[in-house]
């Protein structure tokens, strides 16, 4: 198959999967039944993403495959780019106190202190609409400040979750939250570690840069005392909020 065709039928395929996810978001929005919406944002769509990164992957590999012998010429039909998403919105909720809003705080909070029900947990969300269509991520790196390490020296496990229905920073509480689906990924952050933490957040994005997506919770280790904040905004050059750092390769249409 020359290579036209090629890239051709993986167009349609993409353009088809895209409308799959539109398809099944509407199936979400509509449907009264909180099991069945439950089954399709975590089973279907993931599936569907997953395909649509398939394809992705093809387009990569099949590149790569025909340009072996380009003596290290850059590909003239796609550009590697990075992009920076800001934080669109975020907020930290808490156990302890379940219908207070925190929106007003300048940092993000997430694990236990002291008592075991003072308990918070993170909520974060980025506009990835920014990223085009037509490129493929190479690579995608969550970039945090710590400004609050309260965690034993040997640290403790930082888990992810997507988060699956609709959130405001305004409103949002442990009581008034929204729903969120299994862990996507942990990490270990160490004791007493501060400043900037770049965690590799490239499998969630290329899962999740597809609609929908109301971003992701982050929760502590909540059976030990440690509480981990991170600067929610802007404050100075060594104090910065949240972003996303994404490289992509974006190929041209025909």
């Amino acid at each position: 198959m020359n290579s036209g065709r090629f890239k051709t039928l993986i167009k349609v395929a993409k353009k088809h999967k895209v409308k799959s996810l539109q398809l099944y978001k509407d199936m979400v929005d509509t449907t009264p039944d909180k099991d069945l919406k439950k089954l399709i944002q975590e089973n279907i769509i993931t599936g569907e993403r997953k395909h649509h990164r398939w394809l992705e992957d093809m387009v990569r590999d099949y590149n790569k495959k025909n340009h072996k012998h380009d003596h290290g010429c850059r590909d003239r039909e796609a550009d590697i780019k990075s992009v920076i998403i800001p934080l669109q919105q975020g907020v930290f909720i808490s156990k302890y106190y379940p219908d207070k809003n925190f929106n007003d705080y300048d940092a993000l909070y997430f694990g236990r202190h002291g008592h075991p029900n003072n308990v918070f947990r993170t909520l974060m969300q980025f506009d990835l609409n920014k990223i085009p269509d037509n490129c493929t991520i190479i690579k995608a790196e969550l970039i945090v400040s710590l400004c609050t390490n309260e965690l034993p020296h040997g640290g403790a496990r930082v888990a992810m979750h997507p988060i699956l229905t609709d959130w405001c920073e305004d409103t949002a509480t442990w009581n008034d939250g929204p729903e969120i689906a299994r862990e996507h990924w942990r990490i270990e952050i160490p004791g007493g570690v501060f400043g900037p933490l770049c965690i590799d957040v490239s499998d969630y994005i290329q899962d999740y840069f597809e609609c929908p997506n109301y971003g992701f919770i982050l929760v502590g280790s909540e059976s030990i005392d440690g509480v981990i904040g991170i600067e929610a905004r802007d404050c100075g050059p060594h104090r910065k909020g949240p972003y996303l750092k994404i490289e992509m390769e974006c190929g041209h249409d025909e």
